[in-house]
């Protein structure tokens, strides 16, 4: 698990185009289904922090045109279920090489050649959610890697971002996720 920042970009499609030559699965989780493009005016207002996080449209796009020859598919929760299992199933049988998508593959999702899984806009996700999603890789022996970005814009934000890159079990992120955000309140 590795944090990156916007100068490491070509390398990391570099790294993603050399996985995908290898036979191997990438993933790369956006909090959102549209960028900005895709709100009201009157929304980009009241959510200016929201309107700034990527879109897994916009980044299928971006993707497209930075790794040419790679086969890029979206999946998110606006699909119809017969279309998701699709998306799916090409991917399984390798006729895809890139999954971008919302956090819809946190559980359920056991692809064994999914080896990379790139993270935007991190400091959007919970910690069990980014530890979740890391999960989806490193699902056989083939060594795997979890690569995000994210801009933190509090020191709780910046500690549960260290902390998803240091702590590797499901316990210590519990217990950092606990330090973090406290016990909340039994009634209310």
């Amino acid at each position: 698990t590795k944090r990156l920042g916007e100068r490491d970009r070509p390398k990391l499609y570099a790294f993603m185009r050399k996985e995908a030559e290898q036979g191997h699965a990438v993933y790369v989780v956006l909090p959102r289904i549209e960028g900005e493009e895709g709100q009201a005016a009157g929304e980009r207002r009241r959510r200016r922090l929201w309107s700034e996080v990527k879109g897994v449209e916009a980044e299928v796009k971006r993707l497209k045109e930075a790794l040419p020859g790679l086969r890029v598919l979206a999946l998110h929760g606006r699909l119809a279920g017969e279309e998701k299992d699709r998306i799916l199933a090409q991917l399984r049988e390798g006729k895809a090489d890139v999954l971008v998508s919302t956090q819809v593959i946190e559980v359920g999702i056991d692809l064994p050649q999914a080896t990379l899984m790139v993270i935007e806009n991190a400091e959007m996700f919970g910690l069990p959610n980014l530890h979740q999603l890391r999960g989806r890789v490193g699902r056989s022996g083939l060594k795997s890697y979890c690569l995000f970005f994210g801009e933190a814009t509090t020191e709780e934000g910046e500690a549960r971002l260290e902390a998803f890159t240091r702590c590797k079990d499901g316990f210590e992120i519990a217990e950092a996720d606990f330090k973090l955000r406290g016990p909340g309140q039994f009634f209310g």
